[in-house]
């Protein structure tokens, strides 16, 4: 299963190649955030004229005519009110981001997802529905991670854009600041760009997504553990689902959720699935896409996954 500032939402201006291929890219062996005070002048006083008392109820130190708290270019010290700090311009192609980054908003990459033809007709209907539900407080695992995945990332997931199949992964490398090739490039191993895809067949019913029992989908004894275009998988996402499968950009929102949890190094268990000679850290962008195929840290399976999305990203027909 899974994988710089990728980062995407509403639309710009672009066109996309056709999307290669008819399904997942399989791999050799594999499975598949005043005042202005002043004194008024009087005139003298007239001769033997009595000096005059203080108003008990005036302020001595203010010009009535005054408000010392309404003059708006300074602060109370004289000095000017500085403005605020304008939001950054996000300009696509997005990169990668190093962890730790402040992350863009949906909003602030939906403005920037610049237009794209839909390449994948299929789709349409998965594209037009934007996410309903959140993920789960609990969506990882608290033994096992940083609780910063959960308050930090999971809390993120909404999958809140529609558009096309390519604005949709455009928007989500935005979102979670993964380079836009690297996305692309995964989403076409995965399920060459389709939402429909299912894979990961199983005769287990406990890891059948509700509604898709043993035998629902076609294949006598079996139901799919993995949906849509990034393959998220019900044995390890329930709390994605069923938007997971109904939802394009649901889909691609919490795998890129996973991976920038992975990147920022919140997932402690991974230290406990090391190949040799590498070690879990953050800022390892393919060490982590390599973590959402194998569900291991660089080992056999995660390296060939990490070397077909590779070949993808310098294919750009492949890719697109």
């Amino acid at each position: 299963m899974w994988l710089s500032a990728w980062i995407t939402a509403v639309v710009g201006t672009g066109a996309v190649l056709s999307v290669a291929g008819a399904g997942r890219v399989d791999l050799p062996g594999l499975p598949g955030a005043v005042p202005g005070n002043g004194a008024a002048l009087r005139p003298p006083l007239p001769p033997g004229s009595a000096t005059p008392t203080a108003d008990p109820t005036a302020d001595p130190t203010t010009d009535p005519t005054t408000d010392p708290t309404t003059d708006p270019s300074t602060d109370p010290s004289g000095e000017p009110t500085p403005e605020p700090t304008p939001e950054p311009t996000l300009v696509p192609p997005f990169t990668t981001l190093p962890p730790g980054s402040a992350l863009p908003d949906d909003a602030a990459c939906a403005r920037a997802v610049t237009a794209a033809a839909e390449t994948v007709p299929g789709n349409a209907p998965y594209n037009a529905a934007p996410g309903t539900i959140r993920l789960p407080a609990t969506f990882f695992d608290d033994g096992s991670h940083d609780p910063r995945a959960n308050t930090q990332i999971a809390g993120r997931v909404t999958g809140s854009f529609t558009g096309t199949t390519r604005q949709i992964l455009q928007w989500a490398a935005c979102k979670w600041g993964l380079d836009e090739e690297i996305v692309r490039a995964q989403a076409r191993t995965e399920s060459s760009w389709r939402q429909t895809m299912q894979g990961d067949w199983t005769a287990n019913p406990a890891h059948c997504a509700p509604g898709h029992g043993i035998g629902v989908d076609g294949v006598p004894g079996r139901c799919p553990e993995s949906w849509g275009i990034l393959q998220v998988r019900y044995r390890f996402f329930s709390g994605a689902f069923p938007d997971a499968i109904r939802s394009t950009a649901f889909n691609a929102d919490t795998a890129y959720a996973v991976w920038r949890a992975c990147y920022e190094g919140y997932e402690w268990w991974l230290a406990d699935y090391e190949a040799p000679g590498h070690t879990y850290a953050p800022g390892d962008a393919w060490g982590c896409l390599g973590r959402w195929y194998s569900g291991r840290w660089h080992d056999a399976l995660a390296e060939r996954y990490i070397a077909t999305v590779r070949a993808v990203v310098a294919d750009p027909p492949a890719r697109r």
